[in-house]
């Protein structure tokens, strides 16, 4: 009977802690942490875009696909229309992809965002610009 009680305890310890930790990951970030580089392999060279977690990004086109991973076939969570303001959270997908926006072709990595309303996902990186805080709404 005393080992079912530590063990409950235990489950239940560790079950807050993990609880904790992903609403730290959903919260938004102070603009202050994480660098983030944009790195174009096609050309080979490195373009530093100085992206910081908690930044705000801009929507650039009509529609974009918010995805529930870094890749060009998941899962569509949500479609942004141009002008929406997205919080960079700091991760940068590890491969680049090119896609197509407006007739040119992009080479780029996705960043992970949050929306305004909370919704976390993965955008195309030439989707998006920074947006200077503040100019913020216009």
């Amino acid at each position: 009977m005393p080992n079912a009680l530590i063990y409950i305890l235990l489950f239940t310890v560790f079950s807050c802690t993990s609880c904790q930790q992903d609403t730290e990951k959903t919260a938004l970030i102070s603009p202050l942490e994480e660098n983030a580089s944009l790195s174009v392999v096609e050309n080979k060279q490195k373009i530093n875009n100085g992206l910081k977690r908690g930044d705000l990004l801009r929507v650039e086109v009509q529609n974009l696909r918010l995805r529930e991973h870094q890749q060009l076939e998941a899962k569509v969570l949500r479609h942004l229309p141009e002008g929406s303001e997205l919080y960079f959270m700091g991760e940068v997908s590890a491969d680049s992809v090119t896609v197509k926006l407006r007739g040119k072709k992009y080479y780029a990595p996705f960043y992970r965002v949050k929306t305004a309303l909370g919704y976390l996902g993965w955008v195309h990186a030439a989707a998006v610009k920074k947006q200077d805080p503040d100019l913020k709404g216009s």
